[in-house]
């Protein structure tokens, strides 16, 4: 999951706002755990925990997800941010 960051990402004070994150996270998550699954079974998020580390105010915003593990009724989906400069962005998990 890619997205450039533009000023429609930010929020008053000049930094990408945190929804923006926690929607870039959630998709590589989804995405990671839906390509598992059977063609005909659909899924949704159903917890997002996110921890924001360092502000960002440009650039493009690049997300890895990955599915951990897929049971019969939940997935877990793990997703980072590589880091910008050498400092985390975020740190999250979502079951």
């Amino acid at each position: 999951m890619e997205a450039d960051m533009e000023e429609k990402h930010l929020q008053a004070f000049g930094y990408v706002h945190g929804g923006v994150f926690a929607s870039i996270v959630d998709t590589a998550a989804f995405w990671a755990v839906f390509c598992k699954l059977d063609e005909n079974v659909g899924i949704t998020s159903v917890d997002l925990k996110l921890n924001y580390l360092a502000p960002v105010q440009k650039g493009k915003l690049i997300a890895r997800g990955r599915c951990i593990k897929l049971g019969k009724t939940l997935g877990l989906g793990k997703r980072r941010l590589p880091a910008v400069k050498a400092s985390s962005l975020h740190r999250g998990r979502q079951p």
